[in-house]
């Protein structure tokens, strides 16, 4: 961004925390199409992401891994994260939360 070198010190945080903020929510959002289909199956997704993948909210995520039903937890110092790969093998294991998310997903479009 321009505005860092237009108006000084506070114009450069500005910048600094919204750089930081596209980037977080651009790790947020669920990848499709060919970009997901290419994508790292070791890649680590929050709770959100995971979510978002497999049409759920995130509380059921979280209490599906309370209860031990959803998909396999990997634990990264305190923070919860999901393998994709781990959420393909249960979608697939699972072919109903597929059909679910894929009717949410067409409710979701207009």
């Amino acid at each position: 961004m321009q505005r860092a070198a237009e108006g000084g010190p506070l114009a450069a945080l500005v910048d600094l925390i919204a750089d930081a903020v596209a980037e977080r929510l651009a790790g947020r959002l669920p990848s499709t199409g060919a970009a997901a289909a290419a994508s790292d199956p070791n890649e680590l997704l929050d709770r959100a992401a995971a979510a978002a993948y497999l049409g759920w909210r995130p509380r059921t995520l979280e209490a599906r891994a309370t209860e031990g039903t959803g998909p396999r937890v990997t634990k990264v110092g305190r923070n919860v994260r999901y393998r994709r790969s781990d959420l393909e093998a249960f979608v697939a294991a699972n072919p109903r939360v597929a059909q679910r998310a894929a009717r949410r997903q067409q409710r979701r479009r207009p």
